[in-house]
């Protein structure tokens, strides 16, 4: 089934950001959700942590080319 709702977290090279950003929705207690990382084109280095990451803690990760100021 569907999760209730998806949390949805951009992130461009603030790896260290996004870590917390992780971290603290993985110690939510109502686990009916998806996390969804959207990397607007980091670093390589960045983009090879994150997919650790989600390879580890099982969320999605959308890799995007960088759009700009928003």
């Amino acid at each position: 089934s569907s999760p209730l709702f998806s949390i949805i977290t951009p992130t461009f090279n603030r790896l260290e950001l996004a870590r917390e950003a992780i971290a603290s929705v993985a110690a939510q207690t109502d686990r009916d959700f998806e996390l969804i990382v959207v990397d607007d084109g980091s670093e390589p280095a960045t983009r090879r942590e994150l997919q650790k990451l989600a390879d580890e803690q099982e969320f999605k990760l959308l890799l995007e080319e960088n759009g700009g100021p928003g």
